[in-house]
């Protein structure tokens, strides 16, 4: 059973970030929804607006549970053989409320970026 993961198509840090997880999920554990394709979200998150998926990245597992944020990027790392070594350190004191306020920071300033990579398509 696979992971969806919802990002922003219209986002060019999302989709790069994106294309990364593509290429460290090894086994195939991640299924990339973009929330803008509105039949792809009907099928794995109906009863999520839109409006907060664009507020930050949520993963759907297959039992239903949602996690979304730090705690995603957070529990996303233990999935992928290539974060292993990074993941430990994500769960030190303290590590939750840094991670929630860097990822926060980024998520709100993603759609600002003037850089042509990050320009809607």
């Amino acid at each position: 059973m696979r992971i969806s993961i919802f990002y922003d198509s219209h986002c060019g840090l999302c989709r790069r970030t994106m294309r990364l997880l593509k290429r460290l999920d090894w086994f195939g554990k991640l299924r990339p929804v973009d929330f803008h394709n509105h039949d792809e979200r009907r099928r794995y998150a109906p009863e999520i607006p839109e409006a907060k998926l664009d507020k930050v990245i949520h993963m759907r597992f297959p039992n239903g549970k949602t996690m979304k944020g730090f705690s995603a990027f957070r529990d996303l790392a233990w999935r992928l053989p290539a974060l292993w070594p990074v993941a430990p350190f994500l769960y030190l004191p303290g590590a939750k409320l840094i991670g929630d306020r860097i990822y926060a920071r980024i998520a709100e300033r993603r759609k600002k970026c003037t850089h042509e990579d990050c320009k809607m398509r």
